[in-house]
């Protein structure tokens, strides 16, 4: 039996290909937070929901269900995932986990007090550049496998049926994350800060609120993000990515959230905007545009196209084959120890 434990929706969404398509008919359990326990039920996923995972708690579990091996996301802050990493190791049950974004890398295995790692025994990575990235960053090299990202696969062949023959839209979509959570102001700027620094531009740059909407990551409360927004007009819509639907959208605008991609594989105009970044650049897509002023933001509304995008989106062209490389993984995978 194969255990999946996913605690963000992004972990959510990167084992949905696997368990809809080559894995469907084999033996899995997946254990999930009630963050992503919403993304699941939506697609009629079946799955167990925890709440905070204590070591016991992952111990029980795991010797009630006697899996083959586990496939587990790898999110900042994870106490879920890194209960069972450990309950795991100690069974010497091979325990992988997924990258499923260009950011973020030695950050998702430190322990909350950030003092020590936590290591699986192998860890999926997304590309090359990811890899050398994980490397610098001081994860060995040893633990790291490019296997691709299974949800980028299948959401690049949706687009690209989807945008046949289709009319874009002509709305305006500012995806939130909670970076003061995680990062202080240390990069230069929080959410609160990219928030207002979108809507500024967009009001200066004439765009009607009637064509601006404000997605919130499923971390954190829309009332924040409300009272923002009634500060500028009571026009603009605050809602939860699961009311998604990208084919409204001409332009998206983020940070480094993983809907920045999405806006890529869909055709859409994209920029990572950083307000006053004073640390090197998170945003993981390496041709779309980075924005620091209210400035450089306007200007960009104003005459920016889509053709970044275009180039940038040629990259995922190598994550084909991601989902049956993934469960070939899955299905042949020998334990072997590791020293991290």
């Amino acid at each position: 039996m194969i255990l999946f434990v996913v605690e963000q929706v992004a972990g959510a969404e990167y084992i949905l290909p696997l368990v809809k398509g080559p894995l469907r008919e084999a033996k899995w359990t997946i254990l999930s937070s009630p963050v992503s326990s919403r993304l699941l039920a939506s697609e009629s996923v079946p799955h167990q929901t925890m709440e905070d995972c204590t070591l016991l708690e992952a111990e029980d579990m795991t010797t009630a269900l006697q899996p083959r091996i586990a496939l587990i996301s790898a999110s900042v802050g994870g106490t879920l995932e890194k209960s069972f990493v450990k309950v795991l190791k100690r069974h010497r049950i091979p325990c992988i986990q997924f990258i499923d974004m260009w950011v973020n890398y030695k950050k998702r295995f430190e322990n909350i007090d950030a003092t020590e790692m936590t290591y699986p025994d192998l860890i999926l990575t997304i590309d090359q550049e990811a890899k050398s990235a994980m490397e610098a960053e001081g994860i060995p090299g040893a633990l790291i496998e490019i296997a691709g990202q299974p949800y980028f696969e299948f959401m690049m062949g949706k687009y690209s049926i989807e945008n046949r023959g289709h009319t874009p839209g002509n709305r305006v979509l500012i995806v939130t994350q909670p970076i003061a959570r995680y990062y202080g102001k240390t990069l230069g700027y929080n959410e609160v800060d990219f928030v207002e620094l979108c809507l500024k531009s967009l009001h200066a740059a004439g765009i009607a609120w009637s064509l601006v909407d404000i997605c919130v990551h499923p971390a954190e409360a829309l009332e924040g993000y409300e009272t923002i927004s009634r500060s500028f007009s009571g026009g603009i819509s605050v809602m939860r990515n699961a009311t998604l639907c990208m084919s409204r959208y001409e332009s998206v605008l983020g940070m480094f959230s993983s809907l920045l991609v999405h806006g890529v594989l869909a055709g859409l105009r994209v920029a990572s905007v950083q307000p006053g970044t004073v640390r090197v650049d998170a945003s993981p897509i390496a041709d779309i545009a980075r924005l620091r002023t209210e400035g450089e933001l306007i200007e960009w509304i104003q005459t920016g196209d889509v053709t970044a995008s275009r180039s940038s989106s040629k990259r995922f062209r190598s994550l084909r084959g991601s989902t049956e490389h993934v469960a070939g993984l899955l299905n042949s995978y020998q334990w072997r120890p590791n020293a991290c």
